[in-house]
């Protein structure tokens, strides 16, 4: 039961990403495609609104930050579209760029969300305790799994978009729906640079187990990564 509940888990994900296939809508195909003019003549069009979704739940921003393309992210932030909105599968475009590997469009977007809030709006010089709490609520934000962008990033070995988001104050020790951690997460799926920078720089314990007394050398072992077993 527990190899079937991995295998689901693991295929959803991916199932995640392909959601910005086959757009059936302009301002979709727009973003799907990176075609700026496209998109801005899709906007100007009274009944098409910047955040409406495709059958998949993917809003224009949403499949922009899957494609990495900024130029589209920014079209679409300055029309209004809202970056802290989720996808049917409780993801959002922050989560979506960040395991793909977008850093630079990651941190755009975070930015962006932040400016969004009106609690951040407005503040003055004093304002660095405010915004980096608000940073902190964006990256610890989870989809309907319980799955954060940091899990996601470590599921795919990204090292250079896992310190970013852990210098957003992301937590390395936060659990999913079931128990998992970020370090988890990195066991199932091999991804040693993570498991390394976990505990030769975080300091963090890998003899843990999750709610079900599973460790993570079981995760490893059930995929048959070696090199992470040792």
């Amino acid at each position: 039961m527990t190899s079937n509940l991995l295998a689901a888990l693991t295929a959803h994900r991916t199932s995640k990403t392909a959601g910005s296939s086959g757009p059936t809508h302009p301002l979709h195909e727009a973003a799907q495609t990176g075609n700026v003019d496209a998109l801005i003549k899709a906007l100007d069009e009274p009944k098409i609104k910047v955040d409406q979704k495709n059958p998949q739940g993917f809003s224009a921003l949403m499949v922009a930050a899957d494609k990495g393309n900024m130029e589209i992210s920014k079209a679409l932030v300055e029309r209004g579209a809202r970056v802290a909105a989720k996808d049917d599968d409780g993801e959002t475009a922050v989560m979506k760029s960040a395991a793909k590997g977008f850093s630079d469009l990651c941190m755009y977007l975070i930015h962006a969300q932040c400016g969004q809030r009106k609690t951040t709006k407005g503040l003055g010089v004093d304002s660095t305790a405010a915004l980096a709490n608000e940073k902190k609520r964006i990256v610890e934000a989870k989809d309907d799994e319980g799955i954060t962008a940091l899990m996601k990033v470590a599921a795919v070995g990204n090292l250079e978009v896992f310190k970013l988001l852990l210098e957003q104050k992301a937590s390395p020790e936060a659990k999913d729906d079931y128990g998992w951690t970020p370090m988890f997460w990195a066991s199932l799926e091999g991804k040693l640079n993570i498991l390394e920078y976990c505990v030769n720089d975080l300091m963090l314990v890998v003899d843990q187990a999750n709610e079900k007394g599973e460790t993570m050398l079981q995760k490893a072992a059930t995929n048959g990564h070696t090199d992470v077993c040792r």
